[in-house]
């Protein structure tokens, strides 16, 4: 729920959503929005890190996103295989440096900034403690950002979730998870139809779900309005395309 109020919050005009496992094995979350300026990305796992709010006594009365508590990620960062790719619209840094069509990408293990290149982790403020320029430190720590050939926008992969945890994998309920999921999605469809949203379960190919096709079927259904009920019904059919 929460990345997807962030990819909102950001602008973006078509949402795509890949669920593997009901999101035990991968949540994929990609937009087109304004995308993140680097500088932000190497502490975007922080705990509380936001850029929504800046001024607590001037911006708490005037939010309007959907959220700016910075939880969320920083969550994430600790019980799965996190990986963030961006590339902010209006990056003049880029532009500067003459990587206008690249963005970053930041990668996170146990709550720690991960390297895959050298299998090394580490943590924001041991990289920032480490810098020697005091001054604009963290235009200065981009350069620890893996560079990501990724469109205008961010992709935010979410893959093991709770791989540390045997005990809440086992528990986790498959079936109640995905209806949970089918159904937020519609709901976000519902209230921001300016949003192209597309969800995808498992494969791409098996079962996708649209925006006009949760319209539609809320429109031609107006005594069943639970899509994970119908969806279940729907689910025996092959080669699904909604």
């Amino acid at each position: 729920k929460e990345l997807l109020e962030n990819s909102i919050d950001a602008n973006s005009k078509n949402l795509h959503i890949f669920i593997k496992k009901s999101g035990l094995e991968l949540i994929e979350i990609t937009d087109d929005g304004i995308g993140i300026p680097p500088e932000n990305l190497i502490n975007i796992c922080e705990r509380y890190s936001t850029t929504k709010a800046n001024n607590y006594e001037k911006d708490i009365k005037s939010l309007k996103t959907l959220g700016y508590r910075g939880e969320a990620l920083s969550i994430l960062s600790y019980n799965s295989n996190l990986k963030i790719q961006s590339l902010y619209k209006e990056n003049t840094l880029n532009t500067l440096n003459n990587l206008n069509n690249f963005g970053y990408e930041v990668n996170y293990r146990d709550g720690l900034i991960y390297f895959p290149d050298k299998n090394k982790q580490k943590t924001f403020m041991d990289i920032y403690n480490n810098n020697n320029n005091n001054n604009n430190k963290n235009f200065e720590l981009i350069k620890f950002l893996e560079i990501s050939n990724c469109p205008v926008g961010t992709c935010i992969s979410v893959e093991q979730l709770f791989y540390k945890n045997d005990t809440r994998r086992k528990s986790f309920d498959i079936s109640f998870e995905q209806k949970e999921i089918i159904n937020l999605v519609a709901k976000f469809v519902l209230h921001f139809d300016e949003i192209d949203f597309t969800l995808a379960i498992n494969t791409q190919f098996n079962k996708q779900i649209n925006s006009k096709s949760i319209k539609s079927l809320l429109n031609n259904n107006d005594n069943n309005n639970n899509i994970s009920n119908w969806l279940s019904q729907e689910e025996k059919k092959e080669n699904l395309f909604l």
